[in-house]
């Protein structure tokens, strides 16, 4: 089951743009149902919640991290450097499941993130030498809103926490 995402930021716009094109993403191109020219594939994923508490065990803060690792495709580095230097804010990250349809058929989203009002807290690289690997690019980001939608068993999830 593969995984795609697209982000939109405030000021420079989508993060993964044309990723998800033959131009960019060669073979692991997808325009089918939960992907697009604009999501890019994803390799790896985990998130946390982190919470900050004073002395009086009472939360100060909380975030929700999410970690996407995906192909270092050249498009990406630009548009990660761009967005870290302006300190531009991540206004809608959509992480989305796939379930792959067999021979022709209608891929199907069996499971849905929408992450709202973040930022990009930390990049790293592991770029391949190897003419058959791109390599991946670890990206952190921090979130105060967070949606689940499991379209299989029809539960959803939501997660919080204005940024002041």
């Amino acid at each position: 089951m593969p995984n795609y995402a697209s982000a939109k930021t405030e000021s420079f716009g989508q993060l993964f743009l044309g990723c998800g094109t033959p131009t960019i993403a060669g073979r692991n191109a997808n325009d089918k149902q939960g992907s697009g020219d604009d999501f890019t594939l994803v390799h790896n994923y985990n998130w946390s919640i982190v919470t900050n508490r004073d002395f009086s065990g009472k939360n100060v803060d909380v975030n929700f991290c999410l970690v996407l690792c995906v192909p270092v495709y050249q498009p990406i580095i630009s548009a990660v450097l761009n967005v870290m230097n302006t300190n531009d804010k991540i206004e809608e990250l959509h992480l989305n499941h796939v379930d792959r349809a067999p021979a022709g058929g209608i891929n199907k989203v069996s499971g849905e993130y929408l992450f709202k009002n973040g930022y990009i807290e930390a990049v790293n690289t592991n770029v391949s030498h190897d003419d058959k690997n791109i390599g991946e690019m670890t990206i952190t980001f921090s979130f105060h809103n967070v949606q689940h939608n499991n379209n299989n068993s029809n539960t959803s999830g939501e997660f919080n926490q204005s940024r002041e």
